[in-house]
């Protein structure tokens, strides 16, 4: 049996800078979504759609996902959707086109999906009868500019890449420029125009009204009577059967549409979404905006409690937590069931520290999906931040049993083992804290000043076993001895003074050090004629005072490079330990 599948992504923010913020793309991803899975929309099942939003869509995962999708997922007669909003650049060293993934770094492709490798090696996999792969995305790089013939034109993103690579009947490839520095995103009631327009025709314009069926070549015909210029459509490929969002498949078949790159006749598929944010899969949820009369009474709270959810999402990402999770409050007064506004109200209230409200929360958004990875997931955080660790691992596993693909979620079990096993070491005391492993690691005090003592009792033999050089009645090896013993005591304790106690070590032995510059220095200084005479009078004084006035700042010198030493090597041995 033949089925649609999905995979639709939206990034509004990016690692690196040189990608602008984008305002509405995880919104038209979401709306998208919510319209092909549901049952007022285009009644595609839940389980065949994918929806990835913002920073989970990595360079890695969103590739792994459309390889999946093409080479595993898809079986023929299927029919793939692939919507990716988003930004895309032009390298500037080799011309070639690139998606923009959240971690994506300009400067290292490696970091992007290169269009060239998308379209020659991953697409031509795919076994389903019909993909359609919808580019929404914001137009990024000088070379870009240099190259356009047209304020929005695409064709330098494309440049060869698609040259005869794309198989006939089967791939239809568009493109909508969100915008770049000839026009700003825009957008219409938290969506972008792109998408609000598309979204508003599926919910009527493009339905046929003898089948009521949607397909993408309707879908397309309205959408060319009213986009501008900026978001007018540029496909490439061709399908010679219609591709259905909507409704079930007929024997009727359409005049094959191909076009090149740069050109976007109103006869021309077009296939792009609208939406908010994702999880790893979609979930059914609020139809999108459409005239009153289609909307009976519970697609209507749907479509309310949807809409303040995205407001509320929105309120995020301008750091206005209060405001959020009373627009969150309210989507759930509307829809109580609203799985997103539970998720996302749950993961607020964790990040609030409101943790016993979090999980009341949690608990209502299993209650209502007890099949939601996602929520055994924060119900695991919670458990592990509260010390339950044991429970923490029953639900961590729960949610590996439903989506066992999940890197994250074998991340929150490493946490979870790591603090059950330094509970258990423990021997049955309190866990072992942030702020208490601090504790349990630093020294007692009176190991510290014994350490110090040891300090000053090595600067004072070093200093007087370097002075009694000078004397000449004593041998000079007994000098020697005893200011090597005293060497010795300072610079082994200031290391390991500094390697277990820290910059307090190193300032004690800093204050040391300048000790015994201070001697040479006041000794220069204020004693220089006294010297001088003395000398003249006794000149077998010369040699050892001059060894006494180089050797001390050295071995002071000494002392302190040590501690330094030791602090490092400490800092190092503290934080592979807490890793």
């Amino acid at each position: 049996m033949s089925r649609r599948l999905g995979l639709i992504a939206g990034i509004n923010t990016f690692q690196d800078p040189a990608f602008r913020p984008l305002r509405y793309a995880e919104n038209d991803a979401r709306a998208l979504a919510q319209w092909l899975v549901n049952n007022q929309g285009g009644k595609w099942s839940p389980g065949d759609v994918q929806l990835i939003q913002g920073q989970h869509v990595t360079h890695e995962l969103f590739k792994s996902l459309v390889s999946q999708m093409c080479t595993q997922l898809a079986t023929p007669g299927d029919q793939v959707l692939l919507y990716f909003a988003g930004q895309a650049f032009v390298d500037e060293r080799t011309g070639d086109g690139y998606l923009a993934l959240a971690n994506t770094q300009m400067q290292n492709t490696q970091t992007a999906l290169h269009l060239g490798t998308l379209i020659r090696q991953i697409l031509p996999q795919c076994r389903a009868s019909q993909l359609v792969f919808v580019f929404d995305c914001y137009q990024t790089g000088q070379l870009w500019s240099m190259r356009r013939t047209s304020p929005f034109d695409f064709t330098p993103l494309l440049g060869r890449t698609l040259s005869g690579s794309l198989q006939p009947t089967k791939h239809l490839l568009t493109f909508s420029c969100r915008g770049n520095e000839f026009g700003e995103e825009r957008g219409e009631q938290g969506l972008g125009i792109f998408a609000h327009r598309m979204i508003a025709g599926l919910c009527g314009p493009a339905r046929d009204p003898q089948s009521g069926n949607i397909t993408f070549q309707q879908l397309q015909s309205v959408l060319a009577q009213n986009l501008d210029e900026q978001h007018k459509i540029i496909a490439i490929g061709q399908l010679q059967v219609p591709f259905l969002l909507s409704g079930e498949s007929t024997s009727q078949a359409v005049e094959p549409v191909h076009t090149a790159a740069g050109s976007s006749p109103a006869h021309q598929p077009l296939h792009t979404t609208t939406g908010n944010f994702g999880t790893a899969t979609a979930t059914q949820v609020a139809p999108p905006p459409g005239p009153p009369q289609q909307l009976n009474a519970n697609a209507q709270k749907e479509q309310q409690s949807a809409q303040l959810v995205a407001q509320a999402q929105q309120q995020l990402q301008q750091n206005n937590q209060p405001y959020a999770l009373q627009l969150l409050e309210q989507a759930l007064q509307v829809q109580p069931t609203n799985v997103e506004a539970l998720t996302l109200k749950c993961q607020l209230l964790g990040s609030l520290g409101r943790t016993r409200e979090a999980f009341t929360t949690v608990d209502q958004l299993i209650q209502v999906d007890a099949n939601n990875a996602l929520g055994w997931s924060m119900r695991a955080v919670l458990l592990n931040n509260s010390g339950q660790y044991q429970a923490a691992l029953v639900a961590i596993e729960r949610s590996l049993e439903l989506n066992p693909n999940n890197p994250e979620t074998y991340g929150i079990k490493t946490n979870i083992m790591a603090s059950l096993a330094s509970a258990e070491s423990s021997n049955g005391k309190s866990p072992i804290t942030p702020l208490s492993k601090e504790a349990a690691t630093a020294s007692p005090p009176g190991r510290f000043l014994g350490s110090l003592a040891l300090q000053f009792l090595g600067t004072l033999l070093a200093i007087g076993g370097l002075a009694l050089l000078i004397v000449p009645k004593l041998p000079a090896p007994l000098g020697l001895l005893i200011a090597s013993i005293g060497l010795g005591l300072l610079c082994v304790h200031a290391f390991l003074g500094a390697f277990r106690h820290g910059l307090k070590s190193v300032f004690t032995t800093l204050l040391f050090s300048l000790v015994g510059f201070a001697i040479v220095g006041g000794a220069y200084k204020f004693g220089e004629t006294r010297l001088i005479s003395l000398f003249k009078t006794h000149p077998s004084l010369l040699e050892p005072t001059i060894f006494f006035a180089i050797a001390l700042p050295i071995l002071s010198t000494l002392a302190l490079f040590l501690a330094i030493i030791g602090y490092i090597a400490g800092l190092i041995n503290r934080l592979r330990k807490r890793g």
